[in-house]
């Protein structure tokens, strides 16, 4: 006798792998607007990056820092109305 349980068990394991097997980057998702983006780059750069996709953008300076890896300062880039392509967030 199969229980509902466990076949939407398996049924979910699959969808899942499915789902993830396939490598998709946020940077796709956004229609490129982020490629530019890295991890840990300055301020400036990271601004100039951003500047051309948010209709909106604002600094947050962070004191102190709390990120693990950052030693000095932690700046936060608020984007508003982000614009790439057809996508509006």
């Amino acid at each position: 006798m199969n229980r509902p349980g466990k076949y939407l068990s398996r049924l979910l394991a699959i969808a899942l792998l499915s789902v993830t097997s396939v490598p998709v980057s946020a940077d796709t998702l956004l229609g490129g607007a982020l490629a530019a983006l890295r991890f840990g780059q300055d301020f400036v750069a990271a601004k100039i990056a951003l500047d051309s996709a948010c209709q909106g953008l604002r600094a947050v300076n962070v004191q102190p820092p709390n990120f693990p890896l950052a030693r000095r300062e932690e700046t936060h880039l608020i984007c508003e109305g982000f614009v790439a392509g057809n996508i509006r967030l």
